[in-house]
């Protein structure tokens, strides 16, 4: 499909290097395929036939908009086809050319009389641009004034200096080649530079002139573009149409909406429970350390850390106040509201808060104009092209109108340029291409944005300008206990709730009162303590191995299946989990947006009873195969669990042969962010059969070495330390608490001494900002006693007083850590240490 855009994007250099002469420098335009339209008179000596001649075409690497860019390709290219008597050529690239170039649309200015004017854009690379001896391109709009076989540029820019006889080279050399578009036509391409006596006007070529020419049709044809012209509409010829712009938006936000809402929650109708207890969010601050001057030694690889950023929650939000404060007042760090990122664990809220969010922009604001884009249906489609071909087209439908016309398009920029138009991008960790959705620039520049990301892989790419909120955990026993009896209430069994709550606050519980602190697990456990009271599950993978009994009991009077069949279909549905993690080809297109073509070479027969159970359900279309539907799995962390049955050996996720140094052709898997919440799940399955395994790898996740200073090796060990809280009865959870007590702790009154000696300072400084964080991923019960034992030990002030607030971050709710924080804080003992408190401890060494 033809483009009619314009597209500063697609401006070129051209360069033609002359003998024994200085190089020329135009500018050209993409038209698609490999060809490049430019003027004849850069490419010839004098005149002379320059066909076959070779030349350089340059583009920006990474094009950001109209700033400065200095990265750029040069590709070679040659020189096709020149018009026999007008000053236009084409010339084609080789192998390199730029990426998802797509054919452009051509044509001819409307009869008219001479001098009447038309609209057209222009990009290119004038003299008047070149900064440090670089070229920036440049983008200029103006009014045509037709002629007979030429028309001339009115540009409405300023320039930077004038014509004049001092100065006889014109500030608009290296503009030759450009192409002018109109009405998102490329009708012509400028030639000329100003007469002295209009500084502001420059001479273009029209392409109607040679629309006939039989070799001009054939290089087009060949290259994907169609060379029959289409006529430019004048404004007055230009169709009114009236949009309701606020209106349209919910409209298609409501389906929108709809298609995002989990079904899970959707199929037993609980939103209404969800909807009332919002997940609490806090305000991200990375806190710069101060770097390390020059390099490190392999021996001292560990000092590396010292460049990493601090991140810290400065400031926490309930959901009214951050709605309030954040995106209607705009009381943030950077952007005013204008530019936020939600960024959180799988399960934690992320696409329920953006779709409540989206919701109440279009209530609070009455011109506002909101626009839901799942990012993982871009492809490799970018955001621009992806709001005017499906969005602004679902627009133009909804009035009654078949195709977006510039007047839409111009319409729906005017509504950018006055702030109303807000884009909710969920889901930045889905998409196929690792890039900045926004940075096309343009009208992108002009809206607000809030959007979401799984933490783990936000610091792989995160954003300039955004401000950065995290999605908290239900606090407990307040928000937990509310959003259980909610549930149950929305259910018609109160008493459900009451004995779920009960349950959860019984000692020993502790595990899975911290893990149900997550909103998506906390919904799996309502769900199963409906059906069977009385019994807690210990870790997340016993949580969604309930939840998956309980789905093909209730899919049983529609879609009835054996145990066999529910085997079979959950082995296929492994297998596939597990090749759209691991599979390089599949990840390109997003491992949770999963292809026909993907699904069916997995599931074989299974295909249809998958869609019928609704474990996998159809999201859409592949963007660059329309024809290929998309299936997603029935929460992104449902094909995490599948990918963890399909583990068969520890090996997959570590080479058992590791021996300090990388073995060729194996990964490490361990050490990919897609991969750690799959190897949690896989830690916290159930079976005897299992255990030796998962002992193995903790061992050998404890014991790793890198041969480059120890960087991997303490993130081995963070998983390590992860991954024991899942491993009920883990027979080294005790030594993996005592190790992060060493690395928070090491040098303090009550543990080794010698810790702070065996180490380097930036090693002993990392480990211990390392450990802050990990004490809240291990067994918690192990974790609080630990540091309740030296609470109780320790004499040195500065240790208490960090122990206190370790405890007091990790212990919330936890009733024998609010005992030890308030006896420590008890005044009638301040001035006595903790320790000479006779009988202080007794109640909670035995558990009382």
């Amino acid at each position: 499909m033809a483009v009619r855009e314009f597209e500063p994007n697609r401006a070129v250099e051209v360069i033609f290097t002359r003998a024994d002469l200085p190089k020329v420098y135009g500018s050209g335009y993409c038209m698609g395929g490999g060809l490049v339209l430019t003027a004849k008179h850069l490419l010839s000596d004098g005149g002379a036939d320059c066909v076959g001649a070779d030349c350089t075409v340059r583009w920006f690497k990474q094009s950001a908009g109209e700033g400065f860019e200095k990265d750029k390709i040069n590709a070679p290219a040659k020189v096709v086809w020149q018009a026999p008597d007008r000053d236009i050529a084409l010339v084609e690239l080789g192998e390199l050319r730029p990426n998802s170039v797509e054919p452009i649309a051509l044509g001819r200015l409307p009869q008219g009389k001479n001098g009447e004017e038309i609209e057209f854009k222009i990009s290119g690379y004038p003299r008047w641009g070149v900064v440090e001896g670089v070229a920036e391109r440049l983008n200029f709009r103006g009014t045509i004034n037709r002629g007979d076989s030429a028309f001339w540029l009115r540009i409405k820019e300023e320039l930077s200096s004038e014509y004049s006889s001092e100065q006889p080279r014109s500030e608009w050399e290296g503009m030759s080649g450009a192409a002018v578009v109109c009405d998102g036509l490329v009708v012509g391409v400028q030639t000329r530079h100003q007469r002295p006596q209009q500084p502001n006007h420059v001479e273009a070529a029209p392409l109607w002139e040679i629309a006939a020419d039989p070799q001009w049709r054939r290089l087009l044809e060949n290259h994907g573009i169609n060379p029959e012209l289409e006529t430019v509409s004048l404004p007055a010829a230009k169709q009114s149409l009236d949009i309701d712009w606020h209106e349209a938006s919910l409209k298609i936000l409501k389906q929108q909406l709809q298609l995002t809402t989990n079904p899970m929650t959707r199929a037993h109708d609980v939103e209404s429970a969800i909807d009332q207890v919002y997940v609490p969010l806090g305000l991200v601050e990375r806190k710069k350390v101060p770097r390390q001057k020059g390099d490190v030694s392999p021996e001292r690889g560990f000092e590396l850390y010292a460049e990493d950023r601090e991140v810290e929650i400065t400031q926490k939000f309930e959901y009214e106040a951050f709605l309030e404060q954040v995106l209607h007042q705009g009381q943030n760090l950077k952007s005013q509201g204008k530019r936020v990122a939600i960024i959180g664990e799988p399960g934690s809220g992320k696409t329920m808060l953006l779709q409540q969010m989206a919701r109440w922009l279009w209530e609070q604001f009455p011109d506002a104009v909101v626009i839901w884009v799942s990012l993982a249906d871009l492809g490799q489609m970018g955001l621009k092209r992806y709001v005017d071909e499906r969005w602004l087209q679902a627009i133009v439908e909804a009035a009654g109108q078949a195709e977006v016309s510039a007047e839409v398009k111009a319409a729906f920029i005017g509504q950018c340029q006055q702030g109303k138009v807000w884009l909710i991008l969920d889901g930045l960790d889905e998409m196929s291409v690792a890039s900045d959705p926004l940075a096309e620039g343009g009208w992108l520049d002009e809206i607000r944005c809030v959007l979401s990301c799984r933490l783990n892989l936000w610091t792989g790419r995160p954003l300039v300008g955004f401000d950065v909120y995290r999605t908290l955990e239900f606090a407990y026993p307040q928000q937990v206990e509310q959003f259980v009896r909610q549930w149950f209430q929305s259910q018609g069994e109160a008493d459900g709730g009451q004995t779920l709550c009960a349950a959860l606050k019984q000692p020993g519980k502790e595990r899975i009162r911290d893990l149900v602190k997550n909103p998506l697990r906390l919904t799996l456990l309502c769900f199963d303590w409906g059906l069977r009271q009385g019994q807690l599950p210990e870790t997340q993978a016993g949580l969604y191995e309930r939840y998956v009994e309980h789905h093909y009991q209730w899919k049983a009077k529609e879609f009835p299946t054996t145990a066999e069949q529910q085997q079979k279909l959950n082995q296929a549905l492994a297998r596939l989990s597990f090749a759209a993690i691991d599979d390089p080809d599949e990840r390109g297109k997003g491992r949770f947006r999963l292809r026909h073509r993907f699904v069916q070479e997995y599931l074989e027969g299974q295909f249809d009873l998958a869609l019928q159970l609704g474990w996998l359900n159809q999201v859409g279309v592949d963007a660059d195969n329309p024809t290929q539907a998309i299936y997603a799995f029935y929460h992104t962390t449902f094909q995490e669990y599948f990918a963890a049955l399909a583990v068969a050996d520890w090996d997959d996720f570590l080479p058992r042969e590791h021996r300090r140094r990388p073995i060729n052709n194996k990964s490490y898997r361990i050490f990919e962010s897609q991969w750690k919440q799959v190897f949690l799940l896989w830690m916290g399955r159930e079976g005897k059969e299992f255990k030796p395994d998962k002992e193995a790898l903790i061992q050998a996740l404890m014991t790793f070495k890198d041969g480059c200073g120890g960087f991997y090796c303490d993130r081995a060990f963070l998983l390590a330390a992860a991954g024991s809280a899942e491993f009920k009865d883990c027979p080294r959870a005790d030594e993996i608490v005592d190790r992060l007590m060493q690395w928070q702790f090491g040098n303090s009154n009550g543990l080794k001494q010698w810790w702070g000696d065996r180490f380097n300072s930036a090693r002993v400084a990392g480990r211990r900002n390392l450990a802050t964080n990990a004490f809240s991923s291990v067994d918690l019960h192990r974790a609080i006693w630990a540091l309740m034992r030296l609470l109780k030990s320790t004499q040195d002030e500065d240790t208490r007083s960090k122990t206190a607030e370790c405890l007091g971050k990790i212990g919330t709710g936890n009733e024998m850590a609010i005992r030890a924080l308030v006896r420590l804080l008890n005044p009638l003992r301040i001035g006595s240490p903790v320790g000479e408190q006779p009988g202080a401890w007794a109640s909670y060494e035995s558990g009382e």
